[in-house]
């Protein structure tokens, strides 16, 4: 379950990403990744635990991530290429925090 939410989260990346050069995340790539992980995760889940997942998820890469990180990141999941360890247990961990606090029972 972890895995396919983080790579729904990583498939998000790439739906806005584009060649810009601002180093915090654009709040449209950040909408984006938003109604990404709603759909994926209201197949499982109840809309409340999903809506606070997803923002903590967003709240968490926006905090982490630089945006030229972000993109490199999702350019790496969505291809064979390997993504970056730290960039990549970085996404792990924010997926799995914001799981423990909004998905769990």
């Amino acid at each position: 379950m972890l895995r396919s939410l983080i790579a729904c989260f990583g498939l998000a990346f790439l739906l806005a990403a584009g060649p810009v050069l601002a180093t915090e995340i654009p709040q449209e790539q950040l909408d984006a990744d938003f109604k990404s992980c709603m759909q994926n995760c209201t197949q499982n889940f109840d809309q409340t635990k999903c809506t606070n997942f997803c923002k903590c998820n967003n709240e968490g890469a926006k905090a982490q991530f630089t945006y030229e990180e972000y993109q490199q990141l999702a350019k790496d999941l969505n291809s064979a290429a390997l993504a970056n360890a730290d960039s990549l247990n970085k996404l792990k961990s924010i997926a799995s925090s914001c799981k423990a606090k909004n998905l769990q029972p």
